[in-house]
């Protein structure tokens, strides 16, 4: 408890607006980040490319990234199917692959939802030739696989089916990690972490502030604040074993020890 009150202030202001509990605020605002694109010393940068990179060098995904001209990534939010659904977020290029991206923090999936969401994508956004550039993301706060009602596991999990090796499930903790890794922590993108006081339109402290949060954001929403959880995980392993009754003997302790394990 002692070493905790060390720790700065943990505010983050996505907590504010409590991204944490609703889906579509957070698919907004990975959505918005993914269209971020600026131009740095000459060079081009948009996260929605540096997005695709990650899931060649993860999941081996094809995007062709050497050809891809940033201005033609289309990113769309809530991209309405025949059957009135909606898909969370959609990356598409030119008819020539598309990524579907279904964000299941705490909804159950609708019937045959995500089968729809494919079939719709085949038929209105890819080229009949790039069938097999068709990829989905199940983004979810924990290790978590569709429902049998929403996506047969015959259509992903059969070797030869139309989507194997293209679905993933992928967890809100390692979006967080590979911002971190890939632009916060990475040395090409070191200029946002230089401050320029004397001439604002230099300095991206402003985007570096955003991408903190939307870091810590990404992981809690898979329960992981890593700094706290080394610090307390023995000993609250500790208490709940040994010491459980012994320490607590008042109603103002027990609710120390609540919003310390709320923390």
């Amino acid at each position: 408890k002692e070493e905790m009150e060390k720790l700065p202030p943990q505010f983050n202001v996505f907590n504010s607006i409590n991204l944490l509990n609703h889906e579509n605020y957070n698919s907004n605002l990975f959505a918005n980040f993914l269209e971020i694109k600026f131009k740095y010393n000459g060079n081009e940068i948009s996260f929605a490319k540096l997005f695709l990179k990650y899931l060649t060098e993860e999941f081996g995904w094809e995007f062709d990234l050497d050809n891809i001209k940033i201005e033609d990534i289309k990113i769309k939010r809530e991209l309405s199917t025949e059957e009135r659904k909606r898909i969370d977020i959609f990356i598409g290029y030119k008819g020539k692959f598309a990524v579907i991206i279904e964000n299941k923090i705490w909804a159950e999936d609708g019937y045959k939802q995500l089968e729809n969401y494919y079939n719709h994508v085949k038929n209105n956004y890819i080229k009949k030739e790039n069938y097999d550039k068709i990829y989905m993301i199940y983004l979810t706060p924990y290790e978590r696989e569709p429902s049998e009602n929403s996506l047969n596991k015959e259509l992903y999990k059969k070797e030869g089916s139309e989507l194997y090796g293209k679905f993933k499930n992928i967890k809100h903790k390692e979006i967080g990690k590979w911002i971190n890794d890939s632009i916060l922590e990475n040395e090409e993108f070191s200029f946002l972490h230089n401050e320029d006081k004397e001439n604002n339109k230099n300095d991206y402290k402003i985007l570096k502030s955003a991408l903190i949060q939307i870091i810590d954001n990404e992981k809690s929403i898979s329960g992981e604040n890593k700094e706290i959880d080394d610090m307390t995980k023995d000993e609250i392993k500790e208490f709940l074993n040994v010491n459980l009754f012994n320490d607590i003997k008042t109603v103002e302790k027990a609710q120390e020890y609540i919003d310390m394990f709320n923390k």
